[in-house]
C-alpha cells in the first residue's frame, strides 16, 4: 500500500500508518536543523498537527516532499525564534541600569499597573492570545496550529482583544 498520496489520510488509522512511515524523516530533517532531540520531537508534533488539519486539502501531494518542506520551515522558525529569545535576554541583561528619578519611576508604576488592571479585565482567552502574539512574539498561523482553531478566527479574537483593551486603558 503506498502512501504518498492523500487518499490514504482517510482514518486516523491510515494516519496513524502514515505517520509511522513518515517520522523517521521527518525527525531527521528537525534534529539536523535543530540540533536538539527534544525540539525536534516538538517540530516533528508540528509538522504532523497541520498536516493532520489540511489533510482534507492536500489531495494528490507528495506527502512525503510536503512534509519535508514543511518539517524544514517549521525547524528554521523554530530556531530562529530562539536566537531571538537569547539575544533578547543577553541584551537585556548587557544593558546598563539607568538612573530615572522619582517622578518618572512613579509614572511608569502607574502606567503599568493600570495596563495590569486592563489586562486582568479581559476574558482569559483574549489575554491569552494577546500575551501569545505579542509576548511570546507566535504568528497568528503558529497560535491557529497550536490550538487547533481556524486562522481568521484567532485573527479575529486577538483584534477583538486589542479593541477591548484599548478601551479599558482609556
Amino acid at each position: 500500500m503506498a502512501c504518498d498520496t492523500v487518499g490514504v489520510l482517510a482514518g486516523e488509522a491510515a494516519f496513524d500508518t502514515l505517520f509511522l512511515r513518515l517520522r523517521p524523516l521527518a525527525f531527521a530533517i528537525a534534529l539536523r536543523i535543530t540540533r536538539d532531540s527534544c525540539e525536534a520531537e516538538d517540530v516533528v508534533q508540528a509538522a504532523f498537527c497541520k498536516m493532520w488539519a489540511l489533510s482534507a486539502t492536500l489531495h494528490n501531494t507528495n506527502l512525503k516532499g510536503w512534509l519535508s518542506v514543511v518539517t524544514q520551515n517549521i525547524a528554521i522558525d523554530h530556531v530562529r525564534r530562539q536566537h531571538r529569545e537569547r539575544a533578547f535576554f543577553e541584551s537585556e541583561h548587557a544593558k546598563p541600569i539607568a538612573v530615572i528619578s522619582a517622578e518618572v519611576e512613579a509614572l511608569q508604576n502607574i502606567e503599568y499597573g493600570h495596563l495590569v488592571r486592563a489586562l486582568d479585565r479581559l476574558g482569559n482567552e483574549s489575554r491569552t492570545l494577546l500575551f501569545e502574539s505579542f509576548f511570546a512574539e507566535r504568528s497568528h498561523s503558529a497560535i491557529a496550529l497550536r490550538r487547533a482553531t481556524a486562522l481568521g478566527t484567532v485573527k479575529t479574537r486577538i483584534r477583538a482583544g486589542l479593541k477591548q483593551l484599548r478601551r479599558f486603558i482609556a
